[in-house]
């Protein structure tokens, strides 16, 4: 089925296009013939062999598959066999190396296919291989001997091996490689590798971005041939998905004799391509100072990503200052009841694009809490007055507040039984005083309240002493009692 097929390939590279239904029926064909394995052969699958899987990869390029479509691929993996490979002829139509129809097949098939390399050969130039091989065998007055001489004659045989030798297919290969993501201020590395085997060429590499037809990079090559890479690197870039394509394009002069022929340049070009995504790097900004009291507020209000995963923390070394970071990014913050507090708290959002590929940024807020510091400290925390008497403090003096005045502040007295507690509403001087004859002490909770609600307590202790009054005598009512007799009830006066 080949040598119709090719002369189709012919007849389009001429503008002669065959019709669709020709191409259906014979991908049908090919599905119909080609095996488990990959194979096929004259009698169906069973009888497989190289030379009609090689005819029937020339079949896959003619309807439009190419090397990486899954049956061209089970051929390929066919013909990619060492012990295959490297089989002698036999039983006619079985074989590979020194067999001409199967080595022309073969050969047509993976350079239409651009199979540069194969696994069954040692360095993976199959081509190379195929080339010492004919060289190899080549005999003195230039023939190469035929095989099942009914079949193929000397003179076929030559003609197929020196159409092998003249090929235009040389290994030449390229591969680009970038990150699955990055960071659109991050940048990354755009990292291209080629070779160039058998012959010194001259030409280009050239690396191209999405659709671009200027390439951004071009290294000039000169008498090359070997490998190397090269690295391409993107300070930043636009969010989005990236496609980077990297092309070989070389060319080579054949030499006739003494002399080299200008019409007769071979040229082989590759190209390679692969994809990124970039996400926005992520800007975390206006997160508000606060003053107490502290109110909660959303951390992914603050943060400009595309990135799907985002992960928060945050730096504070203020331990009277609390922060937590609860469900949903909402952060929580409580003071330390009673200390001033004055604390720059750093969040960082760590977003995540893919697997190992991050990028952070930060925003710092200050949080102040500043309530009324009340302390008796300076009185010891008591306060003692007689039985009947009375005392005095002024709370003015006992109290401190960094952005409110004393005059702002309100007072709450709790704790008090038998002490009452008089507070001047604008002097806020207190006057003590106890019930009538009663001595002992209570414990009073003093609390001064700012406008914003911040609140500052401290505790006195109140102290009542007895006084010793003289005892006193008042007219007793007149007892009675029988003659001879008696009264015990007990008197007071």
């Amino acid at each position: 089925m080949q040598w119709p097929v090719l002369g189709m390939i012919a007849a389009r590279q001429w503008g002669i296009e065959p019709p669709d239904w020709v191409k259906d029926e014979l991908s049908g064909w090919i599905d119909r013939v080609q095996g488990p394995h990959g194979g096929t052969g004259y009698q169906g699958y069973s009888d497989h062999r190289m030379s009609l899987t090689g005819s029937l990869l020339v079949q896959m390029y003619f309807v439009g598959d190419d090397k990486d479509t899954p049956r061209a691929q089970k051929s390929i993996g066919y013909i990619d066999n060492q012990s295959r490979w490297e089989e002698a002829p036999y039983s006619t139509w079985h074989g590979n190396k020194g067999h001409p129809y199967a080595m022309f097949a073969i050969f047509k098939a993976l350079s239409l296919m651009k199979v540069r390399s194969l696994s069954a050969v040692s360095d993976g130039d199959w081509w190379g291989d195929y080339a010492q091989w004919l060289v190899d065998n080549q005999q003195p007055d230039g023939h190469w001997d035929g095989y099942a001489e009914y079949y193929f004659a000397d003179c076929i045989t030559t003609g197929w091996y020196v159409t092998i030798l003249q090929s235009t297919i040389f290994p030449v290969e390229i591969s680009v490689d970038v990150p699955n993501c990055a960071f659109s201020n991050d940048g990354y590395d755009v990292n291209v590798e080629y070779s160039v085997q058998r012959f010194p060429v001259n030409g280009t590499v050239s690396l191209f971005k999405d659709e671009d037809t200027e390439p951004v990079e071009v290294i000039e090559l000169e008498d090359f041939q070997g490998s190397d890479t090269f690295t391409y690197s993107v300070e930043n870039d636009t969010p989005g998905q990236h496609t980077w394509r990297a092309v070989i394009d070389v060319s080579v002069q054949r030499e006739i004799g003494e002399e080299i022929s200008t019409q007769d340049i071979i040229s082989v070009q590759a190209s390679d391509t692969d994809s990124l995504i970039v996400y926005l790097s992520p800007v975390v900004e206006g997160i508000p100072d606060q003053t107490a009291p502290f109110v909660t507020f959303d951390l992914d209000d603050y943060l400009t990503t595309d990135a799907q995963s985002v992960q928060w923390s945050f730096t504070n070394i203020n331990s009277n200052l609390t922060v937590t970071i609860g469900a949903n990014n909402i952060v929580t913050l409580s003071a330390t009841p009673g200390a001033n507090v004055s604390a720059q708290v750093t969040f960082t959002a760590t977003v995540t694009g893919c697997t190992g590929v991050t990028a952070s940024d930060s925003d710092t807020a200050l949080f102040t809490s500043y309530p009324p510091i009340v302390d008796f400290s300076p009185i010891n925390k008591k306060v003692e007055f007689v039985e009947d008497g009375s005392a005095v403090i002024d709370l003015d003096d006992f109290v401190s507040d960094l952005n409110h005045t004393d005059a702002q502040l309100v007072w709450l007295i709790t704790g008090n039984t038998y002490i009452h507690v008089e507070v001047d509403p604008v002097s806020h001087v207190v006057t003590f005083t106890a019930h009538e004859d009663w001595s002992g002490s209570e414990n009073l909770v003093f609390t001064a309240t700012d406008p914003r609600g911040l609140k500052g307590t401290d505790t006195l202790n109140v102290i009542v002493t007895a006084e010793n009054d003289a005892p006193s005598l008042s007219e007793m009512p007149d007892i009675t009692f029988p003659e001879d007799g008696s009264d015990s009830s007990p008197r007071s006066r």
